[in-house]
């Protein structure tokens, strides 16, 4: 059977603006960014928590996967990668 869909091309939810354009980022601990990776298994979701980095100069503290929601890895990582 088709598969349900969640993102609908073109449609509002997909463009997203560069909040940082123009922004000159200069310092350590100005701007981090991070990615979160939902994969599908059988029974729900494993989420990859992959790509918490620093934008000036790269530094990656910390991955994670599980699969526990994105929120509870944030909540958990966000200290460790702030100290």
């Amino acid at each position: 059977y088709p598969r349900k869909r969640t993102t609908i091309p073109g449609g509002p939810s997909g463009i997203h603006s560069y909040l940082l354009r123009g922004l000159d980022i200069n310092r350590p601990n100005q701007v981090w960014v991070a990615d979160i990776t939902y994969i599908p298994m059988q029974k729900g979701f494993i989420y990859l928590f992959a790509k918490l980095l620093s934008r000036y100069n790269s530094i990656r503290p910390h991955d994670s996967l599980g699969g526990r929601t994105p929120d509870e890895v944030y909540l958990e990582k966000l200290p460790k990668v702030v100290c």
